[in-house]
Order: structure tokens, then C-alpha cells, then sequence
């Protein structure tokens, strides 16, 4: 399901996410820059239809991420 909503580097940025890094770590370990990555995670949210971090990972853990990603279920 998610790789029909998204592109390939907004998972890769929502992975970084879940993972709980933050705006300054996803660009320095994607080697982007924070206004890109700030554009990534707005557009993940508007996908989403939600505001903020947490709202993104419940919503992404329900749509598949932990299957997707090989995460453990946290929440």
C-alpha cells in the first residue's frame, strides 16, 4: 500500500522517520538538504492527512510500514 502512495525517497525519508530521526539527521544521512527533507515530510503528511510525526507513524504502521520497513510493532 505504500509504495502506491509514495514516492521512493519519501519512504526512504519515512523510514529515517520512524526510526525516530530527526529533520537535521534524515538530510545528513540522505545527504539532502533540511528544506528538502522539510518538503519530504510535508508531503508525507498531506499523503497521509495527517499534522505531525506521531500522527504519521500510527497512520503509516496501519497502512504497513512495519512490513515494509522490517520493523518491530512499537506501538
Amino acid at each position: 500500500m505504500l509504495k502506491e502512495i509514495f514516492t521512493e525517497r519519501e519512504l526512504e525519508v519515512l523510514h529515517l522517520l520512524l526510526l525516530g530521526l530527526n529533520n537535521k539527521e534524515i538530510s545528513d544521512e540522505l545527504f539532502i538538504s533540511n528544506h528538502t527533507t522539510k518538503a519530504h515530510v510535508a508531503s508525507i503528511y498531506k499523503k497521509l492527512g495527517v499534522s505531525n510525526r506521531v500522527q504519521a507513524a500510527v497512520k503509516s504502521i496501519k497502512l504497513g510500514a512495519n512490513e515494509l520497513f522490517n520493523l518491530q510493532e512499537v506501538i
